[in-house]
């Protein structure tokens, strides 16, 4: 009997935007992408009152999905707060 290869993850960009500053990109290539203020995070975020570690987005073949780490801390997606969510071409983080 004949396995399918298994479906890879898909390709996923994030673009951080900080009012007028021209935007950065990053290439989510790993299966986790870790967004917060500390060393070893893969986008470091500056701002003393924020948490170690926000949120994180990670790939699989159904897709990226985003989940909230911090607590205390709103994590809205496209205006909304949310935990944990899929994220589809042009949502926003914030």
């Amino acid at each position: 009997m004949a396995h399918a290869p298994p479906i890879a993850a898909p390709t996923v960009r994030l673009e951080l935007r900080n009012g007028s500053a021209r935007p950065v990109t990053y290439d989510v290539s790993g299966d986790e992408f870790v967004i917060g203020t500390v060393p070893g995070c893969d986008l470091r975020l500056a701002g003393a009152a924020l948490p170690p570690i926000v949120c994180v987005v990670t790939r699989s073949s159904e897709g990226p999905r985003l989940r909230k780490l911090a607590p205390a801390l709103p994590l809205l997606l496209n205006g909304r707060p949310v935990q944990s969510a899929n994220l589809r071409a042009g949502d926003t983080i914030s």
